[in-house]
């Protein structure tokens, strides 16, 4: 049985490779959009795993869906 970090991690190598095969540009873009994606619900997941064993979650805020940022406006 996998954690969801290993599997983020599987799932964004599968994104890569097929990106690398990809025929079309938009397909590879796409394909590497969402590797980008699971590595960081990868940094989110360690985050989160690591605040939950030191006990200190003060690094996590309620907001509204309103304030969440849309994918274009997310940047690594």
């Amino acid at each position: 049985m996998f954690s969801k970090t290993e599997e983020y991690r599987r799932d964004a190598r599968r994104a890569r490779i097929q990106a690398e095969s990809a025929r079309m540009p938009q397909e590879k873009e796409m394909l590497l959009e969402i590797e980008r994606a699971f590595e960081r619900l990868v940094v989110l997941e360690e985050w989160l795993e690591g605040s939950q064993k030191k006990g200190d979650r003060k690094g996590i805020v309620t907001t509204s869906a309103d304030t969440i940022p849309t994918p274009p406006s997310v940047m690594l």
